[in-house]
């Protein structure tokens, strides 16, 4: 016998209540993961490019945490968590070397802590960092009093060889954990996982002399000191524009080039140029 109209469509009727109740839970996942609005903003520097993105971005097991932003670490601080963060090549002939090298540092602590100073809640920092060694790539982000570190590239040398993520020897790299920091470890169906490539460090944690002899390649025509101490006067330049500046704020690209051609016509002294140079670059970033 064949239902009425009226007896098929309340057939597929759902219940008042539930239907409510899927709304109301398709909009808060959709409020979840909706990126904030600084993400996507990025600073190209020379040698150096740092960018805001989505924590949802960087993956599941990112994208489950909460996030520790805005983080008021000091410079210094910074300074001293990278100087310690040392790897080894998988190979017969790898040592324990640095990941970033003193340069490194220096050009690149004031911005980064300042990024990590005004990151929101939804957001981690990327940066790349050129050198004459290759590129070093990762994102940094802070949750539960900890610095995750997950690199993906040191010196020119991405992580992953092959595909197959899981395979031992797929691998270029690991990371060495030294005092204070570990290997980030995930949960998985089938058993936790050990990320070779994404340190845990403790936040707080001084900055620790290892036994282990550390492979430190030299950098040309630059005093060997302490990271953490001021630059003398012929390291402390900061970063000048490159050509591909970023297009997000092209008025802090005519400001800076004007800033720099008032130097190299004598105009102003260095002292003046880098003074007024990091205001800009601080009212931008």
């Amino acid at each position: 016998m064949l239902q009425s109209a009226d007896s098929q469509s309340k057939s597929f009727t759902l219940p008042l209540w539930m239907a409510c109740l899927l709304a109301v839970a398709a909009l808060g996942l959709t409020a979840c993961q909706t990126p904030p609005k600084s993400s996507g903003k990025a600073l190209e520097a020379e040698g150096f490019t740092l960018r805001y993105s989505s924590k949802f971005s960087a993956g599941e097991e990112v994208a489950a945490m909460t996030l520790q932003h805005p983080l008021p670490i000091g410079e210094d601080v910074l300074a001293r968590h990278m100087w310690t963060l040392q790897y080894e090549t998988n190979s017969l002939m790898g040592e324990p070397t640095h990941v970033f090298t003193r340069d490194d540092i220096m050009k690149v602590k004031r911005l980064l802590t300042k990024a990590l100073n005004r990151a929101s809640m939804g957001n981690v920092v990327g940066f790349t960092i050129e050198s004459e060694e290759g590129e070093t790539e990762g994102i940094l982000f802070a949750s539960d009093d900890r610095l995750y570190w997950k690199l993906e590239k040191i010196q020119g040398v991405s992580f992953n060889l092959t595909r197959n993520f899981n395979a031992r020897y797929g691998t270029a790299w690991h990371l060495l954990p030294q005092k204070g920091q570990k290997l980030f470890v995930s949960g998985k169906l089938f058993g936790s996982k050990t990320w070779e490539n994404w340190l845990v460090v403790k936040l707080g944690t001084e900055r620790t002399v290892t036994k282990r002899r550390v492979k430190q390649k030299p950098v040309t025509g630059m005093k060997q000191q302490n990271p953490t101490q001021n630059p003398t006067p012929e390291n402390t330049t900061a970063p000048a524009p490159s050509g591909n500046a970023p297009s997000l704020n092209p008025e802090l690209e005519k400001k800076l080039e004007f800033l720099k051609s008032l130097r190299d016509r004598k105009l102003i002294g260095e002292d003046e140029y880098l003074k007024k140079q990091k205001e800009l670059l601080d009212s931008y970033f």
